[in-house]
């Protein structure tokens, strides 16, 4: 499922402020008087935004010399080349000089982040020959009690 990520620094470098309680997050403005501008629920430990719709006056991002998608596709948080043009098309964006027309940019890092995990066989059919040459990890946790040394979790390296 993909979702919006939201930067704190440029909500306060935009001048306004977040505040996050009773499972909701706030984005308001500053001030005597506060308007709220966004209120997004916590959903499973996650803050997300889904369909957020903020007044011209705030979602007016201004972008400076950013000539390719690949470039507006990062600034604008990894969110999909179809929004990206999207926003500047219907002028959510200004100051572009952006080929709308241009191919998808291949991203690494969306790959990365999007990549399927498998999970680990209960049973292994490979056996290591040589010492050092197959290494298992497992992390564990958390504990249900914490250990002397304040940990939660634990995580061990085995040479097969």
């Amino acid at each position: 499922m993909a979702f919006t990520l939201i930067s704190m620094a440029c909500i306060d470098r935009a001048g306004l402020s977040l505040l996050i309680e009773d499972g909701m997050c706030k984005i308001t403005t500053r001030g005597s008087v506060r308007r709220t501008i966004a209120t997004i629920p916590e959903s499973r430990g996650l803050y997300r935004v889904a369909g957020l719709t903020l007044p011209d006056s705030i979602n007016a991002a201004a972008a400076d010399h950013i000539d390719s998608l690949a470039t507006l596709h990062r600034k604008l948080g990894h969110i999909s080349p179809q929004a990206c043009r999207h926003a500047v098309r219907s002028g959510l964006v200004d100051g572009l000089s952006l080929d709308l027309s241009s191919k998808a940019p291949f991203c690494e890092t969306c790959v990365k982040a999007n990549m399927p995990r498998l999970p680990f066989p209960k049973v292994s059919q490979t056996c290591a020959k040589v010492y050092g040459e197959r290494i298992v990890s497992d992390l564990w946790g958390p504990a249900p009690v914490m250990s002397i040394s304040k940990s939660l979790y634990m995580l061990t390296f085995t040479d097969e």
